[in-house]
């Protein structure tokens, strides 16, 4: 997640492959986080923290703003306004 000229904007997450001693690391996923932005629809994304766990899935711990960040089997299943706290996995 960035902010740019004060404003905050979706991010991404990605994550590199093993890095061989000597060899450049490899890009082995990256995805698109975050909800709409424009058309009438205002917020964003700030990620907070990021880990991984032993099977390989990444989790992500953020902010949102946004009323169309995507949800599955969410405990809240609609943006009630303002912040709103969000956790979500990445699986490998």
């Amino acid at each position: 997640m960035a902010f740019l000229r004060g404003e905050r904007v979706a991010g991404f997450v990605a994550w590199f492959g093993p890095i061989e001693p000597g060899a450049p690391p490899e890009l082995r996923f990256s995805s698109f986080l975050g909800g709409p932005q424009g058309g009438g629809l205002t917020g964003g994304e700030a990620g907070l923290a990021v880990t991984v766990d032993r099977t390989g899935a990444t989790y992500v711990a953020g902010s949102t703003s946004s009323p169309g960040f995507p949800t599955k089997k969410a405990t809240q299943k609609q943006h009630r306004g303002g912040v709103e706290l969000f956790v979500t996995k990445i699986k490998k």
